[in-house]
């Protein structure tokens, strides 16, 4: 099988302003990252893992539910797809949660 390789797709922060989330079309994932703040003001980031969008070519994403859930719009399986996020560690988790659309290339806003 050959290796598709990793595009960044959009980049976000939590809304609570602790971590950063990127999507990786390539493996067709999200990383997530810890914002680490150091006490002279710099801040730098720790990965906290590489999670399945549930779907193929994730294109766009976003926060939902004030930071509760990830909502990825799935270019190339026409999909959205929910996952759980975790505010405490920054963990992403399904939620079994997804629907299938014609020509999904993103995902509406506002979701609150």
């Amino acid at each position: 099988m050959a290796v598709r390789s990793r595009h960044v797709a959009q980049l976000i922060d939590h809304p609570l302003g602790r971590h950063v989330l990127v999507s990786n079309r390539g493996d067709d994932s999200i990383a997530s990252f810890r914002i680490e703040r150091s006490a002279d003001g710099e801040s730098t980031l720790a990965m906290v893992g590489v999670y399945p969008t549930g779907g193929q070519t994730p294109r766009h994403f976003q926060f939902a539910a004030g930071g509760r859930f990830v909502v990825a719009a799935n270019q190339d399986t026409d999909s959205l797809t929910v996952l759980a996020f975790s505010a405490s560690d920054g963990a992403l988790s399904p939620t079994g949660h997804s629907l299938v659309l014609r020509e999904c290339r993103r995902a509406a806003r506002p979701l609150q």
